[in-house]
């Protein structure tokens, strides 16, 4: 098994390259390299989504210290070139916000602004995020984990189809795709398997 491939997705290509390696050839190299770009492909596909959040939220504190979740959640789906406001037909809610931050171990907590007291964000709680995703630059060579192979050109080209086609339901754990209120020993994202309750 290639460096980088393991748990649900060893799981899924562990067949496919052993009937690889019975065909011979350069279908063992052909299959290895095609695992490790499509993998790498879907990782990216779920983090930059992820960094799109981190980046809109950027945006929408513009400088403030705090801020309550009913106005993020509402200036997130305000805005126009972002896909807050419609992820698979609903709007982004709270329990959502806090899903898809949750693996950035940012955490919803009390936020009195005035003499409101709500469950909100802070920005001190974001900068860690910010500082990391934000500057860093996301580059996954697809033969990365396989230096003495020779890269396959259609596998590129299989790598490219996949990319875009990454869904979301705020109700499924993004790992493992199974619901995220229930538990799955076996999905290596256990965060996302809690009990049920809204954060």
């Amino acid at each position: 098994m290639p460096d980088g491939i393991e748990d649900r997705n060893a799981d899924v290509w562990e067949p496919l390259l052993a009937i690889a390696d019975l065909v011979h050839g350069d279908w063992p190299q052909r299959a290895r390299v095609a695992a490790v770009a499509l993998v790498a492909a879907a990782a990216d596909g779920k983090q930059t989504l992820g960094v799109q959040l981190l980046a809109d939220l950027h945006r929408v504190f513009d400088g403030a210290t705090a801020m309550h979740t009913d106005v993020i959640v509402g200036k997130l789906n305000a805005l126009e070139v972002a896909p807050w406001g419609d992820l698979r037909g609903k709007e982004l809610d709270a329990r959502g916000l806090a899903n898809r931050l949750r693996p950035y171990d940012v955490h919803p907590v009390d936020v009195r602004l005035g003499d409101v007291v709500r469950k909100g964000y802070k920005a001190e709680d974001l900068a860690d995020a910010w500082s990391r995703y934000l500057s860093a630059a996301s580059a996954t060579s697809a033969t990365s984990a396989t230096p003495d192979a020779e890269p396959v050109a259609d596998v590129a080209d299989v790598a490219d189809k996949s990319e875009g086609t990454q869904t979301f339901d705020d109700n499924l754990c993004p790992s493992c795709d199974q619901p995220s209120d229930a538990p799955n020993p076996r999905c290596s994202a256990a965060q996302y398997h809690g009990d049920g309750e809204t954060p």
